[in-house]
């Protein structure tokens, strides 16, 4: 049996075997493209760690090969940000706006432009930097 794939009106993606099983007491998880660059990681270090996170104990990245969506295992308690990808990793189909949360079914949803696209564009920056302090707010 054929599909005709210009039925649908989004792209398809594969939906991944095994759930996704997030870890536990992360304070963030993070959506990358799978081929994400060790200077995107260092620059996300750094966001992360402007707001109090370390990316190794509060945040887990998430590698995202292209055109396949993951089903989670268990809804996440803290928020979801993604970074040059669309939700439709995790199966939605929803327009986020830039760096504002957005509350979806028991879900915090941020989309943001690809990490080294915001390293070199200072507004992209600064709006991720707001969105960052309201959602983790300094402890002072």
């Amino acid at each position: 049996m054929k599909f005709n794939l210009n039925f649908f009106e989004t792209e398809l993606y594969q939906i991944a075997k095994q759930p996704l099983a997030l870890e536990e007491g992360r304070r963030a998880y993070v959506f990358l493209a799978q081929e994400h660059t060790a200077e995107e990681l260092d620059f996300l270090a750094k966001v992360m760690q402007a707001v109090g996170l370390s990316l190794e104990q509060d945040v887990q990245v998430v590698p995202c090969p292209p055109k396949q969506s993951f089903q989670l295992q268990e809804k996440p308690l803290a928020p979801c940000f993604f970074f040059g990808l669309s939700t439709a990793v995790l199966g939605l189909r929803l327009e986020l706006p830039l760096y504002q949360l957005v509350h979806y079914q028991d879900l915090q949803l941020l989309r943001g432009i690809a990490l080294q696209k915001i390293a070199l564009q200072k507004q992209h920056k600064l709006a991720l930097w707001r969105a960052l302090q309201d959602i983790f707010p300094s402890e002072k």
